[in-house]
């Protein structure tokens, strides 16, 4: 199985492809980094569509690999919370009314995701994420121009805090 990371950041896209190397092990084989121009005027989405399509077009002789697109930290609200109990169910449904007044954007338009930091005691420590749907829409819109089906969407600060 092949997986290919990408992270569209404001002076670059970066891009990992990991291939599984048997049992539950990946191995990094190739690390890319495509510099996008930071001249004033250029079309910088033009120049972004126009990379990804030459990322995509490598992948399109093979097997499609698992595509993961991270989400640019800037575009998300990340708070630490803690919940008196441990159910990912009973944390997902209790999210929406913790971060109501937490972030900056109304909970009825936005994706919301915890991951669950640590166990105190009866509680959880928990790490949420919260992004506007149009934020979601703009990236699916960006990913169908250049003909990527992303498999996973995540949030930087997630690979951050699996890393450490």
């Amino acid at each position: 199985m092949k997986v290919v990371g990408l992270d569209i950041g404001s002076f670059s896209i970066k891009l990992a492809e990991l291939e599984s190397s048997g049992g539950k092990s990946m191995e990094v084989q190739r690390l890319a980094e495509f510099p996008i121009s930071q001249i004033p005027g250029a079309d910088y989405e033009l120049e972004i569509i126009t990379i990804l399509k030459q990322i995509v077009d490598q992948y399109k002789q093979e097997d499609p690999p698992t595509f993961v697109i991270g989400l640019s930290q800037q575009k998300v609200s990340t708070r630490s919370l803690f919940f008196p109990f441990k159910a990912r169910f009973k944390i997902l449904k209790s999210l929406p009314f913790e971060l109501e007044d937490e972030v900056p954007f109304s909970t009825m338009d936005a994706i919301i995701d915890a991951k669950i930091l640590s166990f105190i005691g009866e509680g959880s420590k928990v790490l949420a994420v919260a992004t506007t749907k149009d934020t979601i829409k703009d990236l699916l819109s960006l990913c169908k121009d250049v003909g990527l089906d992303p498999n996973i969407i995540t949030v930087d600060s997630f690979a951050l805090n699996n890393l450490f």
